[in-house]
């Protein structure tokens, strides 16, 4: 049996381009797992998706009116019956508002009892169907916004860290488990930086685990002994790690290179989707500016402490080499550049395939949730802070 088979095909540039210019990526199979380098975008100059400056719905309020007011969003989605779903982590609650804005219903609440949050978490949707997740209780919520009616399942996982990344196309649900709160034996790692596993595992809608699908690198933490007690904490411009639902796919990063990991079902790796053009080095200059930006955005009275956190914590090689993930409805990955301070406006868009087609830039101030076919849904913030729910028009060219 061959132990490596690798069969390469260039996918050259456009008619006209000159024949020493590198191709755009270069496809490879090698052991069973097709490996896609992307140096370069498809898109020629003038083509471009492009997101509209304006909204064309945006729900927030500044006046007090509590059906318009949130307290801390966590998402905002468009459900297969053309209503609105606000999830406020904040107040506990999912509000369902028509494409006109109109207001609906409110699903929700805090506390224990079923139907009501203390950690609530989107997870995805199936026909008109909403899932949620509470990882505080470890439980499934799957709500019908028309009716009203839900039922509730606890998840059948023992993990502190527990956090959902979506729902298979066939009604499992996916969630990922920070190994840190798990099986980690702190009293056996030495202090300083570590990176821990992350296990991704397949819960069925009665919350019966079905399966560990896969287990891969996580967050990296800085550990602390102190006597009786041990301290973990989040390095400055810490690797992490990204990943999104496709159908039936797990999209996987680690954010230690420009590569995302395409996994089926059952955690076989499919394929391999890289960018060779992303430069990860970290100068001592762009660390302490990043420093510098970092802290000038907190609070002033935490300022001097975030400074003496992060200026005494090891300088790293390199950056992350991105942030999260969305698949949007067309089965295409969206990847968020890392920015070292807020959120990114920039995501790069690779097709089905793997194949890097270009930048799409996003309103300032506005992180996207959910991208469809002709519209960007999301959450965008004022110079105050203040969240809203917002919808642009999206066109792709």
């Amino acid at each position: 049996m061959r132990s490596v088979v690798c069969a390469c095909l260039l996918i050259c540039t456009a008619c006209g381009s000159s024949d020493s210019e590198a191709p755009r990526m270069i496809v490879q199979d090698s052991a069973g797992v097709r490996i896609v380098e992307n140096s370069r975008p498809m898109w020629e100059d003038g083509q471009l998706w492009k997101v509209s400056q304006d909204p064309v719905l945006s729900l927030g309020s500044l006046d007090g009116d509590a059906a318009f007011s949130f307290h801390r969003l966590s998402g905002v989605y468009v459900l297969g019956d053309d209503r609105i779903a606000v999830l406020d982590e904040g107040a506990s609650q999912v509000r369902f508002f028509d494409l006109d804005g109109t207001p609906r219903s409110t699903f929700g609440g805090p506390g224990e009892g079923p139907g009501e949050f203390q950690g609530l978490r989107f997870v995805g949707f199936s026909a008109d169907s909403l899932w949620l997740f509470d990882g505080r209780q470890l439980r499934i919520t799957v709500v019908d916004p028309v009716s009203g009616g839900f039922r509730v399942a606890r998840a059948a996982v023992d993990n502190a860290g527990l956090g959902p990344v979506g729902l298979f196309a066939g009604g499992s649900v996916v969630l990922t488990a920070d190994l840190a709160f798990s099986s980690a034996v702190l009293d056996e790692l030495p202090a300083g930086l570590q990176r821990f596993g992350a296990a991704y595992v397949r819960v069925g809608p009665s919350g019966a685990l079905e399966d560990t699908v896969l287990v891969a690198s996580g967050s990296e933490r800085i550990l602390r002994y102190g006597g009786e007690t041990v301290e973990m904490l989040r390095p400055f411009l810490a690797r992490s790690v990204s990943h999104a639902i496709r159908e039936e796919e797990i999209l996987q990063g680690a954010q230690d290179r420009y590569e995302i990991g395409v996994y089926s079902e059952d955690g076989i790796l499919r394929s391999l989707i890289r960018r060779s053009d992303v430069d990860l080095r970290l100068d001592e200059a762009s660390y302490s500016a990043a420093i510098d930006e970092r802290v000038l955005a907190a609070p002033e009275p935490a300022r001097p402490g975030l400074r003496s956190l992060y200026q005494g914590q090891p300088k790293p090689e390199n950056r992350p080499a991105y942030s999260g993930f969305l698949v949007d409805s067309e089965g295409f990955l969206w990847v968020q550049d890392f920015s070292y301070v807020g959120e990114a406006r920039s995501w790069a868009v690779f097709d089905p395939e793997g194949l890097w087609v270009g930048i799409v830039e996003f309103p300032d101030r506005f992180r996207p949730t959910q991208i469809l076919g002709d519209r960007v849904v999301g959450i965008w913030r004022d110079e105050h802070d203040v969240e809203y729910a917002r919808i642009y028009e999206f066109t792709r060219d």
